[in-house]
């Protein structure tokens, strides 16, 4: 036996618990109900103050809107150049917590805790937070009445892998400036 197929024997009981723990994470996210257009969502902000209700109806295309500030992604690239990349981190964090308010899912992981975690796990959790935010995408999407592909999170991954990362943000700045309501 040589020595590579003894780590996997030896090891056989940790993967099968790995794959059991990852299919059941795929599988509930997969079938994670997300909420309708009929159903009331009520957003509260993380420091308890400000509660408000809206009532998500089916709108036609175009229709929907959200309370979030529409960016010039020209100016966002610029000044994350000048700044070295200070205000491209200040970018991530406003891309975060917009797209958690334009999606609906307000109580994701916040701009802030993303890149914390970005940083903390050498850039791994970003990843996986574009990858989600593909999901994102594709609801404000489907309120927005137009047709949602399931590849912008693996798009958003892999332009990230391949040293692109900004341009997957100017793709979703992009889609949140369509649904911002504020300038």
């Amino acid at each position: 036996m040589t020595q590579r197929s003894s780590f996997f024997e030896n090891n056989r009981r940790s993967f099968d618990v790995f794959h059991i723990f990852l299919t059941q994470y795929i599988r509930h996210d997969i079938l994670k109900s997300e909420p309708t257009y009929q159903q009331q969502n009520t957003y509260q902000q993380q420091n308890g103050y400000q509660t408000y209700q809206q009532n998500y109806q089916q709108a036609p295309a175009g229709a929907y809107r959200a309370p979030i500030k529409k960016r010039n992604i020209a100016l966002c690239i610029i000044f994350s150049i000048i700044t070295f990349g200070i205000y491209g981190i200040y970018w991530q964090i406003c891309i975060v917590n917009d797209l958690n308010t334009a999606s609906g899912r307000t109580q994701d992981t916040s701009g802030g805790v993303v890149f914390l975690l970005s940083l903390v796990t050498c850039s791994i959790y970003g990843l996986y937070w574009l990858y989600t935010a593909g999901n994102k995408v594709n609801i404000i999407k489907q309120r927005n009445g137009m047709v949602a592909d399931g590849n912008n999170g693996l798009i958003y991954l892999l332009l990230a892998l391949f040293s692109a990362g900004i341009i997957s943000y100017c793709l979703i700045q992009s889609e949140l400036n369509n649904v911002a309501t504020l300038e």
